[in-house]
């Protein structure tokens, strides 16, 4: 329903202390939907210049992340996304804020989640 966007980016070259992160994203919707979720995929990109991504057909499975609820989505209006990555030991923690907005910007609905 809209173009992919870079949730997180991790540079293991240069990498001493993982801070979390923060962004958020604002997708345009190009046509008329129900978002039920929202899809990752993963790109490596190695200092010898070999490129793996999960976008592209290969042996990696693209996660989807389910929403709580369906949100359904009209073409032109903004759906925007916070989030917050909390990397741990063992597992990262994602936090998540999703909004959408009217032709107005005003807000029309808001919706919390995370994982795990």
């Amino acid at each position: 329903m809209s173009d992919f966007q870079r949730l997180e980016w991790f540079d293991f070259t240069t990498m001493v202390d993982v801070k979390p992160q923060k962004q958020t994203l604002s997708f345009e919707m190009e046509r008329d939907g129900i978002i039920t979720g929202l899809v990752v995929y993963i790109n490596i990109e190695t200092t010898q210049g070999v490129n793996v991504s999960s976008h592209e057909p290969s042996s990696w499975a693209n996660p989807f992340i389910f929403l709580p609820e369906p949100l359904k989505a009209t073409k032109g209006q903004v759906v925007e996304l916070d989030t917050e990555v909390i990397l741990g030991e063992l597992l990262p923690k994602y936090v998540f804020r999703l909004r959408t907005t009217n032709a107005n910007g005003g807000q029309v609905r808001s919706m919390n989640f995370s994982l795990p």
